[in-house]
C-alpha cells in the first residue's frame, strides 16, 4: 500500500512540476508570421452552443446496452466509436474495424435542417446537472453530489470552413465529455469516446462541407443506475472543445516524445522521437524536419541551446513516418521541485518544410531535464537531493 501511494504521489509531483514529455499545440489561431500563412490553427468552441437535456433516452440510440437500459429498444453505436482508440493500440491485430456503412438510425437532432432555436443557449465547458435541483438519496447517491446527472444531453454547434481549407486536415479535440460521448458532423457519425475523463480527437475532414455551413452535434449520456459513479462525475461537455486546422502533412497527434539520460551538471543526453502523418492519399510528400531546442520560462522562448539533426524525408501517401534522434545539451539547467530547486524547462520547436521551403507545420514539445532515484530507506531523490513527497489526493 505504501509503495502504491508513493508512486501516485510522485506522479502528482511530476505533473505539478509541469514536466511534459509529449508535444503540445500552439496558441489559438496561431500563424507563422514569416510566411503570412496559418500553419496550425486552433479555434475554441466556447459560445454559440444549443443544448437539450432529457432524463430518459429521447433518440433510440445508446453507446452500448447496459443493465439500466437493456429493456429499451435501442440501437448500439459502439462499433462506430471503438475504432477511435486504434491509434493507441500498438498491435494492429487488436484494432477495431469500423463498419463500412452508416448506422441505421434516424436521429433528428443531427440533421442539418433541424430547428434547435427552442433549445437552451449555453457555453462550453458546461455541466447540465449543476443548474438542476438536488434529488433524493433514493435516486442518486449522495457521493455523486445528489445532483441530476443522469440522462442524455445533446449539443449542437455551427461551423464554417472556407474553400481554402480543402487542402488541410480538420480535427475536433474534445477535452472531456461525461459520458459515452458521440459526435456527428452534417448527419454523419464521426466517432466518440466512452470514458468521460479522457480527451479524444476525431478527424472531421471526410465530412466537412467547405465553403458552406456545417452542423456539429455531440451526444453525452449518463447511465440511469444510481451506482454509476462513486463520486460526482459531471454531466455533459465539461471541458473545452477545439477545432484544429493543419496542413495534411503534419506532426501526428501526440506525435513527439522526449526522454533524457546520462544527466549531470555538465551534460545531458536528450532522446527525441517524432511521428509525422501524411494525410494526402494521392501523392508522396517530400518534407524537411527541423527541430531546435531553447530554454523556456514563463511561457517565453529563450536562448537556443541545441538542434537535432535535420531530416529529409519522402512520405508515402496516406502513411505515417516515425524516427528517433538525440543530442547532448551542455551544462543543463535542471528541473527540480521548489523551494530548494528551480523547475527549469526547455522547449523543442519542430518545423516541417516542403521542397519550396514553405512551412507546413510547427509543433512544440516542452520538457525538463532531471534525475529521479528511489531508495528503499530514504525514498525519493531529485537531482541528488533528498525530496519529501507532499502530494495531495
Amino acid at each position: 500500500m505504501r509503495l502504491r501511494v508513493l508512486i501516485q504521489d510522485v506522479t502528482q509531483l511530476l505533473f505539478l512540476g509541469s514536466i511534459a514529455f509529449y508535444g503540445k499545440y500552439g496558441v489559438e489561431a496561431s500563424a507563422d508570421t514569416r510566411l503570412g500563412a496559418t500553419v496550425r490553427e486552433r479555434t475554441r468552441l466556447h459560445s454559440g452552443w444549443k443544448f437539450l437535456h432529457s432524463p430518459t433516452t429521447p433518440d433510440g440510440v445508446t453507446y452500448s446496452l447496459r443493465p439500466d437500459n437493456e429493456s429499451e429498444d435501442l440501437e448500439e453505436l459502439r462499433d462506430w466509436v471503438l475504432p477511435v482508440a486504434n491509434e493507441f493500440i500498438a498491435d494492429a491485430d487488436q484494432h477495431y474495424n469500423r463498419p463500412d456503412f452508416e448506422p441505421k438510425v434516424d436521429i433528428e437532432y443531427v440533421a442539418d435542417g433541424f430547428d434547435d432555436r427552442n433549445w437552451t443557449s449555453v457555453t462550453v465547458p458546461h455541466d447540465w446537472a449543476i443548474t438542476g435541483d438536488f434529488v433524493g438519496s433514493s435516486e442518486v447517491l449522495g457521493d455523486m453530489g445528489s445532483l441530476p446527472v443522469r440522462g442524455v444531453g445533446w449539443y449542437r454547434q455551427k461551423l464554417s470552413f472556407t474553400k481554402n481549407d480543402k487542402d488541410k486536415s480538420i480535427y475536433l479535440d474534445v477535452k472531456g465529455a461525461m459520458a459515452f460521448s458521440m459526435v456527428w458532423l452534417n448527419g454523419h457519425l464521426v466517432g466518440g469516446w466512452p470514458n468521460g475523463y479522457l480527451t479524444y480527437r476525431l478527424d472531421l475532414t471526410p465530412y466537412v462541407k467547405f465553403g458552406k455551413e456545417n452542423h456539429l452535434a455531440i451526444r453525452a449520456e449518463n447511465p440511469q443506475s444510481k451506482k454509476f459513479s462513486r463520486l460526482y462525475p459531471g454531466a455533459g461537455i465539461y471541458r473545452d472543445v477545439w477545432v484544429i486546422k493543419v496542413s495534411k502533412t503534419h506532426v501526428a497527434h501526440y506525435g513527439t516524445h522526449i526522454s533524457t539520460k546520462d544527466v549531470s551538471a555538465k551534460s545531458a543526453t536528450v532522446d527525441f522521437s517524432i511521428t509525422i502523418d501524411n494525410k494526402d492519399t494521392t501523392q508522396h510528400q517530400p518534407v524537411k524536419v527541423i527541430t531546435k531546442v531553447y530554454k523556456y520560462k514563463d511561457g517565453k522562448v529563450g536562448q537556443k541551446v541545441g538542434a537535432f539533426p535535420i531530416e529529409n524525408l519522402r512520405l508515402v501517401p496516406g502513411e505515417s513516418h516515425a524516427s528517433n534522434t538525440s543530442i547532448t545539451i551542455k551544462n543543463p539547467s535542471l528541473w527540480g521541485p521548489p523551494p530548494t530547486q528551480e523547475p527549469n524547462l526547455y522547449i523543442a520547436i519542430t518545423e516541417l518544410y516542403d521542397l519550396e521551403n514553405r512551412l507546413l507545420d510547427e509543433y512544440e514539445t516542452t520538457f525538463g531535464i532531471r534525475t529521479l532515484n528511489f531508495e528503499a530507506n530514504n525514498s525519493l531523490f531529485v537531482n541528488g537531493e533528498h525530496t519529501y513527497i507532499q502530494g495531495v489526493n
